[in-house]
């Protein structure tokens, strides 16, 4: 009697469950499918089930997955000969990969593959239906794939509309509400040092400076915070690997620059292709998503403007120092519009410093266009205490007189600009409805209506947050918040000055301009604001 001895399969189960999977999570769970898959194996003889192999919160959409990549790896070793899914989209949801893992990889490596709910053994003699069933299931995936991308983008996109923050983890400075995790509330410890990062700036560090400050004084990263705190659970990342993390330039810039500080919702910066490319691609400023006043600010909007100014001057420091010098940026050439290159010069054994219009060489570009740092400094000094005095004039002045029609003419202009926005949206309307009316006459071809079209949506677009900012500032000239009290509490703050430094003149000055050494401009912060003020003292004075 001839004897039979049944071939035995080394298997692997495989289990794979993925964010993306919603409601059927429960079912579709690691263990559900792991006793599935064993119950199977009882019922079968020829299997025997040698490892377990599962990857929970893993996607479906490709095929880089840990344990997915050591099930490989085993069976390129030949310790698996059978593979064992639940149904084929626990194998996964991408229909060209899956099915040449299926139709090609798995039979030229010799190995079974068993799908149990879908009724599928590689094993079994393929039937014509088998031929277009199993293509069409795996289509099937992709296509369910492709739906729940599409579902949970479209869903992001209305949060960050509405100013709900959808990131993982909040930015540093900030934590998630425990009401509310897609509302942003001020974490203290950390706010203080973005706060902190401000200041240094505006008093003349660089932004490598900066960053050796927060070094040398152990400031843990925003990755070592997160780790340290309660946003660090579950928290893993490819960015920062080494043991020891450092404040680097790149990390100073981009809290430096960021607008989440000022209270604003910023997001959608880049975007994933689509569900199957895990590379985001970066988007251009005007297409990210901005909802303003969604949350605290940490930085007021004055030394955030000042410091993205600085951030855009010449801020080359002194060799072996991290700290500008104190006019670096802030000198102009009236004639080219560059700015002043420092420069020393020995006469007789003494030393002068000079600014001048000078080339990178340090050779004359702008002849005539030269002032000691000592008389730059000492005419600016004095510049800086007359015009607090004319300033501070002005406030006691303004303390006895009826402050009504200055106010209005503040409310007069705001409404003038916002009527000006308004007129500019009803004209893009206008367009469109011209050129809806173009296409349907085919003076235009499709292709030319859609490019237009999205011109003029995007440009309306932009004009709505402009009349909102504006509308704002209404309200707080009404509520006696204008530019012209920020201008007059400002300078009161130096009244007492009796020497310059780099933080005054960044707070005080937005330009200077050297004509020679006796002529000298210089433009103050808040000079519009300065220069209302003055007109409506004249005017007063006229009528007085």
């Amino acid at each position: 009697m001839e004897s039979f001895m049944q071939e035995c399969y080394l298997t692997a189960s495989y289990a794979r469950l993925s964010k993306d999977d919603g409601d059927k999570a429960e079912s579709d769970s690691i263990n559900n499918q792991k006793e599935l898959i064993r119950n199977f194996a009882k019922s079968h003889p020829d299997i025997q089930i040698v490892e377990e192999y599962s990857d929970d919160g893993f996607s479906g959409v490709n095929f880089d997955r840990p344990d997915f990549k050591r099930m490989i790896e085993d069976i390129k070793a030949k310790k698996i000969k059978c593979v064992i899914v639940k149904d084929l989209s626990r194998f996964g949801r991408n229909y060209i990969e899956t099915g040449k893992y299926i139709e090609e990889i798995f039979p030229f490596m010799g190995v079974r593959f068993i799908a149990i709910n879908d009724d599928y053994d590689s094993t079994r003699k393929k039937t014509q239906s088998d031929n277009l069933v199993l293509p069409f299931k795996n289509l099937i995936n992709d296509i369910y794939c492709k739906d729940i991308s599409t579902k949970v983008r479209s869903n992001l996109n209305a949060k960050r509309k509405k100013g709900d923050y959808v990131g993982s983890f909040a930015p540093y400075g900030y934590k998630k509400s425990e009401e509310n995790k897609n509302q942003l509330i001020v974490d203290e410890p950390a706010a203080r040092i973005v706060k902190k990062m401000f200041d240094l700036k505006l008093v003349g560090k660089s932004n490598q400076g900066i960053a050796d400050v927060l070094n040398n004084e152990k400031v843990p990263t925003p990755y070592e915070y997160r780790i340290q705190t309660e946003q660090g659970k579950n928290f893993n990342t490819s960015f920062e690997i080494h043991s020891n993390p450092q404040w680097s330039v790149n990390a100073v810039l981009r809290i430096l620059t960021n607008e989440v500080y000022l209270g604003h919702m910023v997001q959608g910066k880049s975007v994933r292709p689509n569900y199957k490319v895990k590379q985001p691609v970066k988007l251009d400023s005007n297409e990210w998503i901005c909802v303003k006043n969604t949350h605290d600010a940490i930085v007021s909007q004055n030394n955030f403007d000042l410091v993205q100014k600085l951030l855009l001057m010449d801020t080359r420091t002194p060799p072996g120092q991290d700290t500008l010098y104190m006019f670096s940026g802030l000198v102009h050439c009236p004639n080219c519009g560059e700015h002043l290159i420092r420069k020393s010069i020995s006469l007789k054994k003494a030393k002068y410093v000079y600014y001048g219009c000078y080339t990178k060489d340090r050779r004359i570009k702008c002849k005539g266009i030269s002032i000691r740092e000592d008389t730059l400094e000492q005419v600016v000094l004095e510049a800086i205490q007359r015009h607090i005095e004319l300033i501070v004039e002005m406030d006691e002045l303004f303390s006895y007189v009826d402050k009504i029609p200055l106010q209005q003419q503040e409310i007069r202009d705001l409404d003038g600009r916002i009527n000006e926005l308004k007129k500019e949206i009803t004209k893009y309307q206008k367009l469109k409805k011209s050129l809806h009316e173009d296409y349907q006459a085919g003076i235009i071809n499709q292709e030319e209506y859609i490019d237009l079209k999205n011109i003029y949506n995007l440009e309306g677009k932009d004009l709505e947050p402009l009349i909102q900012d504006l509308k704002k500032k209404r309200e707080e000239v009404l509520a006696g918040k204008s530019d012209n009290q920020e201008c007059i509490d400002l300078f009161k703050e130096f009244r007492n000055i009796t020497e310059l430094n780099r933080y005054t003149l960044v707070m005080l000055i937005s330009r200077i301009e050297v004509f020679s050494k006796e002529k000298i401009h210089i433009c103050f912060a808040y000079q519009d604001e300065f220069d209302k003020m003055n007109r409506h003292i004249q005017q007063l004075k006229v009528r007085g």
